[in-house]
């Protein structure tokens, strides 16, 4: 489980089935929850990464929608990444880069600060 999302984000945004055909390394329908774990760090540390002197990380609202929903699309991107079978078979190749591109852009707005985190902002006050 990490910071700002869990297995249950992605299995919400992908599917619990396609999260078992990603990380199901013996094909039995189990989850690898290390790989998921992993893949988590890896992708709040690639959002985190963006904030790094703009920001007091963590973030004190674990919760923020724009940091989860950056974590969750780059975490996306990383589960694509994990299974390169699965992709070909189901054609997600296109959507793994997107994933990827959306969640930088939007940190790079959020740390040029034309996009601001609503719960840090809520937390500073008007």
């Amino acid at each position: 489980m990490g910071t700002y999302i869990a297995q249950v984000d992605l299995e919400s945004a992908l599917s619990p089935q396609t999260v078992a055909q990603i990380y199901g390394d013996a094909n039995d329908g189990t989850v690898n929850t290390v790989a998921v774990d992993l893949c988590i760090e890896r992708a709040e540390a690639l959002a985190s990464s963006f904030l790094v002197g703009f920001y007091t990380l963590p973030l004190p609202t674990a919760t923020d929608g724009l940091m989860r929903s950056a974590c969750l699309d780059f975490a996306i991107s990383l589960s694509f990444d994990r299974n390169p079978e699965y992709v070909r078979q189901f054609g997600e190749g296109r959507r793994t880069e997107d994933y990827f591109n959306r969640a930088v852009a939007m940190m790079q707005r959020i740390q040029a600060a034309v996009q601001k985190l609503p719960a840090e902002v809520a937390a500073d006050g008007p």
